[in-house]
Protein backbone atom coordinates (compact mmCIF):
# COMPACT_ATOMS: atom_id res chain seq x y z
CA UNK A 1 0.00 0.00 0.00
CA UNK A 2 1.44 3.10 -1.06
CA UNK A 3 1.90 6.46 1.58
CA UNK A 4 -1.07 8.95 1.23
CA UNK A 5 0.15 12.82 0.69
CA UNK A 6 1.31 14.22 4.25
CA UNK A 7 0.70 17.26 6.38
CA UNK A 8 4.09 18.67 6.88
CA UNK A 9 5.02 20.35 10.14
CA UNK A 10 8.16 22.00 11.43
CA UNK A 11 8.07 21.56 14.94
CA UNK A 12 10.05 21.92 18.19
CA UNK A 13 10.04 26.04 18.67
CA UNK A 14 8.90 24.96 21.41
CA UNK A 15 7.90 21.50 21.50
CA UNK A 16 4.79 22.22 23.64
CA UNK A 17 2.88 23.80 20.79
CA UNK A 18 3.97 21.39 17.93
CA UNK A 19 2.39 18.83 20.41
CA UNK A 20 -0.44 20.63 20.25
CA UNK A 21 -0.45 21.09 16.73
CA UNK A 22 -0.45 17.76 16.50
CA UNK A 23 -3.24 16.88 18.91
CA UNK A 24 -5.43 19.50 17.20
CA UNK A 25 -4.95 18.16 13.34
CA UNK A 26 -6.24 15.00 14.90
CA UNK A 27 -9.63 16.63 16.96
CA UNK A 28 -10.25 18.93 14.13
CA UNK A 29 -10.10 16.64 11.12
CA UNK A 30 -13.91 15.59 11.78
CA UNK A 31 -14.84 19.15 10.98
CA UNK A 32 -13.10 18.68 7.36
CA UNK A 33 -14.04 15.43 6.74
CA UNK A 34 -16.49 12.47 7.03
CA UNK A 35 -14.45 10.38 8.83
CA UNK A 36 -15.30 6.58 8.74
CA UNK A 37 -11.88 4.61 9.69
CA UNK A 38 -8.96 5.33 10.84
CA UNK A 39 -7.75 5.77 7.50
CA UNK A 40 -9.50 9.05 7.04
CA UNK A 41 -6.90 10.51 9.13
CA UNK A 42 -3.91 12.90 7.17
CA UNK A 43 -0.90 11.47 7.33
CA UNK A 44 0.72 13.97 9.28
CA UNK A 45 4.86 14.12 9.03
CA UNK A 46 6.32 16.05 12.19
CA UNK A 47 9.99 17.14 12.72
CA UNK A 48 10.87 18.34 15.66
CA UNK A 49 13.71 20.61 15.67
CA UNK A 50 15.92 20.90 18.54
CA UNK A 51 16.91 24.99 18.78
CA UNK A 52 17.98 26.57 21.62
CA UNK A 53 15.61 29.57 22.79
CA UNK A 54 17.03 32.42 21.56
CA UNK A 55 14.38 34.58 22.51
CA UNK A 56 15.55 34.22 26.20
CA UNK A 57 18.83 34.52 25.61
CA UNK A 58 18.96 37.43 23.56
CA UNK A 59 20.31 36.13 20.23
CA UNK A 60 17.47 35.88 18.03
CA UNK A 61 18.42 39.47 16.54
CA UNK A 62 21.96 38.15 15.45
CA UNK A 63 22.34 38.03 11.76
CA UNK A 64 24.71 35.07 12.25
CA UNK A 65 22.81 33.05 14.28
CA UNK A 66 19.69 33.40 13.02
CA UNK A 67 21.50 32.83 9.30
CA UNK A 68 22.60 29.33 11.29
CA UNK A 69 19.08 28.25 12.44
CA UNK A 70 17.43 29.33 8.96
CA UNK A 71 19.60 27.14 7.33
CA UNK A 72 19.11 24.11 9.58
CA UNK A 73 15.15 25.02 9.38
CA UNK A 74 15.60 24.52 5.11
CA UNK A 75 16.99 21.03 5.67
CA UNK A 76 14.02 20.14 7.64
CA UNK A 77 12.03 21.39 5.08
CA UNK A 78 13.81 19.26 2.50
CA UNK A 79 12.72 16.42 4.44
CA UNK A 80 9.26 17.51 4.77
CA UNK A 81 9.23 17.78 0.64
CA UNK A 82 11.01 14.08 0.90
CA UNK A 83 8.21 12.56 3.16
CA UNK A 84 5.59 13.29 0.70
CA UNK A 85 4.06 16.43 2.70
CA UNK A 86 1.54 18.25 0.11
CA UNK A 87 1.14 21.39 2.42
CA UNK A 88 3.45 22.56 5.38
CA UNK A 89 3.35 24.76 8.35
CA UNK A 90 5.88 26.21 11.02
CA UNK A 91 4.07 25.88 14.52
CA UNK A 92 6.08 29.03 15.33
CA UNK A 93 4.68 32.51 14.80
CA UNK A 94 8.47 34.91 15.04
CA UNK A 95 9.73 31.94 12.52
CA UNK A 96 7.58 33.13 10.07
CA UNK A 97 9.74 35.98 9.19
CA UNK A 98 12.08 33.48 7.54
CA UNK A 99 8.47 32.04 5.46
CA UNK A 100 10.08 33.31 2.34
CA UNK A 101 13.34 31.52 2.75
CA UNK A 102 12.14 28.55 3.51
CA UNK A 103 9.52 28.96 0.99
CA UNK A 104 12.42 29.49 -1.55
CA UNK A 105 13.65 25.62 -1.04
CA UNK A 106 10.69 23.78 -1.48
CA UNK A 107 7.94 23.49 -3.84
CA UNK A 108 5.28 22.51 -1.01
CA UNK A 109 3.44 25.29 -0.04
CA UNK A 110 3.76 26.49 3.36
CA UNK A 111 0.75 28.60 5.20
CA UNK A 112 1.07 31.66 6.85
CA UNK A 113 -0.20 31.71 10.05
CA UNK A 114 -0.51 36.02 9.65
CA UNK A 115 -2.87 35.10 6.34
CA UNK A 116 -4.69 32.73 8.64
CA UNK A 117 -5.48 34.74 11.10
CA UNK A 118 -6.74 37.97 8.97
CA UNK A 119 -9.87 35.35 8.15
CA UNK A 120 -10.64 34.72 11.82
CA UNK A 121 -10.16 37.73 13.20
CA UNK A 122 -12.08 39.49 10.05
CA UNK A 123 -15.44 39.84 11.94
CA UNK A 124 -14.46 41.15 14.84
CA UNK A 125 -14.34 45.19 15.05
CA UNK A 126 -11.50 45.58 17.70
CA UNK A 127 -8.74 42.80 18.27
CA UNK A 128 -5.91 43.12 20.46
CA UNK A 129 -2.42 41.23 20.05
CA UNK A 130 -0.47 39.30 22.58
CA UNK A 131 2.71 37.30 22.01
CA UNK A 132 6.64 38.58 22.09
CA UNK A 133 8.10 41.45 21.85
CA UNK A 134 10.28 39.83 18.97
CA UNK A 135 7.21 38.95 17.09
CA UNK A 136 5.90 42.81 17.35
CA UNK A 137 8.97 44.58 16.35
CA UNK A 138 9.17 41.95 13.07
CA UNK A 139 6.00 43.44 12.53
CA UNK A 140 4.45 40.54 11.19
CA UNK A 141 0.83 41.09 12.15
CA UNK A 142 1.34 44.59 11.13
CA UNK A 143 -1.28 44.42 8.79
CA UNK A 144 -3.56 41.67 9.45
CA UNK A 145 -6.73 43.69 11.36
CA UNK A 146 -6.91 47.69 10.45
CA UNK A 147 -7.84 48.35 14.13
CA UNK A 148 -5.46 45.63 15.96
CA UNK A 149 -4.60 46.63 19.13
CA UNK A 150 -0.92 45.70 19.77
CA UNK A 151 0.12 46.94 23.43
CA UNK A 152 2.92 48.55 24.95
CA UNK A 153 6.55 45.96 25.28
CA UNK A 154 5.95 46.16 29.05
CA UNK A 155 2.38 44.08 28.47
CA UNK A 156 4.31 41.59 26.13
CA UNK A 157 7.02 41.19 28.69
CA UNK A 158 4.41 39.73 31.03
CA UNK A 159 2.90 37.14 28.77
CA UNK A 160 6.59 36.09 27.72
CA UNK A 161 6.82 35.01 31.51
CA UNK A 162 4.58 32.38 30.65
CA UNK A 163 6.15 31.14 27.48
CA UNK A 164 9.43 30.60 29.15
CA UNK A 165 7.85 29.11 31.93
CA UNK A 166 5.96 26.98 29.04
CA UNK A 167 9.51 26.13 27.51
CA UNK A 168 11.60 25.16 31.03
CA UNK A 169 8.42 22.79 31.60
CA UNK A 170 7.81 24.81 34.61
CA UNK A 171 4.03 26.01 34.08
CA UNK A 172 1.33 25.00 36.67
CA UNK A 173 -2.07 24.70 36.59
CA UNK A 174 -2.05 28.26 38.36
CA UNK A 175 -0.18 29.49 36.03
CA UNK A 176 -2.65 29.25 33.81
CA UNK A 177 -5.42 30.56 35.40
CA UNK A 178 -3.04 33.81 36.28
CA UNK A 179 -3.10 34.18 32.55
CA UNK A 180 -6.09 33.71 31.66
CA UNK A 181 -6.69 36.53 33.75
CA UNK A 182 -4.49 38.54 32.51
CA UNK A 183 -5.80 37.74 28.99
CA UNK A 184 -9.16 39.13 30.10
CA UNK A 185 -8.18 42.27 31.78
CA UNK A 186 -6.29 42.60 28.74
CA UNK A 187 -9.37 42.69 26.81
CA UNK A 188 -11.92 44.15 29.29
CA UNK A 189 -9.26 47.35 30.13
CA UNK A 190 -8.39 47.91 26.23
CA UNK A 191 -12.34 47.94 25.26
CA UNK A 192 -11.32 44.72 22.51
CA UNK A 193 -14.02 42.10 21.13
CA UNK A 194 -10.97 39.67 20.27
CA UNK A 195 -7.50 38.48 21.28
CA UNK A 196 -5.08 37.11 19.19
CA UNK A 197 -2.94 34.39 21.31
CA UNK A 198 -0.11 35.39 18.67
CA UNK A 199 2.79 33.15 19.82
CA UNK A 200 2.15 29.58 19.69
CA UNK A 201 2.63 29.02 23.14
CA UNK A 202 -0.18 30.81 24.54
CA UNK A 203 -2.56 28.93 23.31
CA UNK A 204 -0.93 25.95 25.33
CA UNK A 205 -0.58 28.05 28.28
CA UNK A 206 -4.45 29.31 27.95
CA UNK A 207 -5.50 26.07 27.47
CA UNK A 208 -8.88 24.52 25.95
CA UNK A 209 -11.97 26.73 24.94
CA UNK A 210 -14.86 27.45 23.03
CA UNK A 211 -15.07 31.15 23.11
CA UNK A 212 -14.59 32.02 19.17
CA UNK A 213 -12.70 35.33 20.47
CA UNK A 214 -9.90 33.65 21.88
CA UNK A 215 -8.18 33.61 18.77
CA UNK A 216 -5.70 30.72 18.68
CA UNK A 217 -2.81 30.71 16.16
CA UNK A 218 -2.68 26.97 16.22
CA UNK A 219 -6.35 26.39 16.16
CA UNK A 220 -6.30 28.75 12.92
CA UNK A 221 -2.98 26.68 11.60
CA UNK A 222 -4.59 23.48 12.29
CA UNK A 223 -8.26 24.12 10.75
CA UNK A 224 -5.89 26.06 7.64
CA UNK A 225 -3.57 23.16 6.82
CA UNK A 226 -6.36 20.53 7.15
CA UNK A 227 -8.91 22.64 4.71
CA UNK A 228 -6.16 22.42 2.01
CA UNK A 229 -5.43 19.22 2.77
CA UNK A 230 -8.61 17.42 2.30
CA UNK A 231 -9.48 20.38 -0.37
CA UNK A 232 -6.22 18.67 -2.42
CA UNK A 233 -6.90 14.99 -1.31
CA UNK A 234 -10.66 15.13 -2.59
CA UNK A 235 -11.81 14.30 0.34
CA UNK A 236 -13.63 17.63 1.92
CA UNK A 237 -16.57 16.62 2.79
CA UNK A 238 -17.45 19.78 4.83
CA UNK A 239 -15.51 22.70 6.64
CA UNK A 240 -15.32 24.14 9.94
Amino acid sequence: MALKPAIGVIGGLGPQASALLYQLLVHKTKDHTDLRDTSDYPRIVLLSTSIPNYLSSGQATDPAIMAQVIGLVQEEVRLLETAGSIVGGIACNTAHLALDQLQAVTRVPFLSIMDLVRGAAAGFERPGLLSTRLTKQTGLYAGVHPNLHIPKDSVLEQAEGWVFKLLDGKITTADQAAFRDFVEDFRRERDLDAVVLGCTELPVVYGPTTDQSIISTLEVLADGLLAFYFGKTGHADHQA
